[in-house]
Parts: structure tokens; C-alpha cells; sequence
């Protein structure tokens, strides 16, 4: 009695089914993939929307200042660092590149070697937070365009679709969500309005 191995055909086939079966699996991956880097992205904006919040509350309720004129910049990344402790949150894991912020404290030379993913909206510049209406549906801080530092200059949104055709926003009061693209206005050109979320 003779053993009956495999025939051409019948590894073809199996090859076939294999190859099928990665073709379906493969993309169903990389989008868990890019949502679990998705919801890492949401816990860093909520984590630096709390921070905003405890500097708002040590400085009379007022929200972090933004200026910038060469060779002095305030960013309001460099307000907030005292109060996270950690670089790494300035980081989106599915950012294109890592850049760097005007990481600064006001002088000439001040340094800006810190890396970063995320823009403050600078409308909010040096607002008091009694006087923002519905901080709940107002944007703090959102996904950005590389190596920009604010959300809106020019008449145009810097935020991006760093997610699954979306980008994450972090709100006044402190929560945070994801937003599809037209909702957080992408790269969008807004010459006499402004985002809903947005005070501008």
C-alpha cells in the first residue's frame, strides 16, 4: 500500500486560500492597530487638556498664553510641562514625524529641542475661563500639522487626520474625542468663519 502525498493542485489551492484569507486579515489588523494608536492619542490630549486645567486654576482661571515674536516666543506647551512631567504625552504614536515646539520661556536662545504632535487652539490665548460659554463643545488642543504649534493661522486649520479619517480634540473642560475630518475642519481654509467648536 502506497502513501498518497499532496498534488500540485491541491498545495495551489491551499496556498490560494491562504493567501485570500491574509489579504482579508491584513487590513482588518492595521486598522486595530491605528485604533489602539488612536485611543493612546485620546488619553495624551486628555491627560494635557488636565493639565491646562490645573494651570488654569494656580493662575485666577486663566488659560495659558500664547505669543510669538523671533526671537521670544510663548508657547503654552511650556506652561503646562510643570504640570505633566512627561514629554513623551507631546507625542502622538501615529504621527507622520517627530518635530519640535518653540519650547521656550521667553528669552533670547531659549531652547526648542522638545518634540510634539499637538496644537493649542490660541484663540483661548490668556482667556478666563468663566467667560467661555460652553467650555464642553470649545477646542483646547487637537491633533496638528508638523512642526506647528496652533490650530488656526492665516484663516486655515492646522489640525490633521492622524486617525482612521479623523483626528482626536481635547475640550475645555477637560474631556476629549475623536472627530472626523470635516467636524475638526482639516487644513480648511475659513476665510469669514471658524470651526463650531472653536471661540474664533
Amino acid at each position: 500500500m502506497r502513501n498518497r502525498g499532496f498534488t500540485l493542485i491541491e498545495l495551489l489551492v491551499v496556498i490560494a486560500i491562504i493567501a485570500i484569507l491574509a489579504a482579508i486579515l491584513f487590513p482588518v489588523f492595521a486598522k486595530a492597530r491605528e485604533k489602539a494608536r488612536q485611543t493612546s492619542c485620546l488619553s495624551n490630549l486628555k491627560q494635557i487638556a488636565t493639565a491646562t486645567l490645573m494651570y488654569a486654576q494656580d493662575y485666577d482661571e486663566t488659560m495659558p498664553r500664547y505669543y510669538h515674536a523671533t526671537p521670544i516666543n510663548f508657547t503654552a506647551q511650556t506652561s503646562l510641562q510643570p504640570y505633566m512631567k512627561n514629554e513623551q504625552l507631546w507625542v502622538c504614536p501615529s504621527g507622520s514625524a517627530l518635530f519640535h515646539y518653540y519650547w521656550d520661556s521667553g528669552w533670547v536662545g531659549a531652547p526648542a529641542e522638545i518634540k510634539g504632535s499637538y496644537g493649542y487652539n490660541q484663540h483661548l490665548n490668556a482667556y478666563i475661563l468663566a467667560d467661555i460659554d460652553k467650555p464642553a463643545e470649545t477646542g483646547v488642543w487637537a491633533d496638528c500639522q508638523d512642526r506647528l504649534v496652533i490650530l488656526h493661522e492665516n484663516s486655515r486649520y492646522r489640525t490633521v487626520d492622524r486617525h482612521n479619517g479623523g483626528g482626536n480634540l481635547a475640550f475645555v473642560d477637560g474631556h476629549a474625542k475623536w472627530l472626523n475630518c470635516n467636524e475638526l475642519y482639516c487644513q480648511q481654509v475659513v476665510p469669514g468663519g471658524s470651526a463650531p467648536w472653536d471661540l474664533y
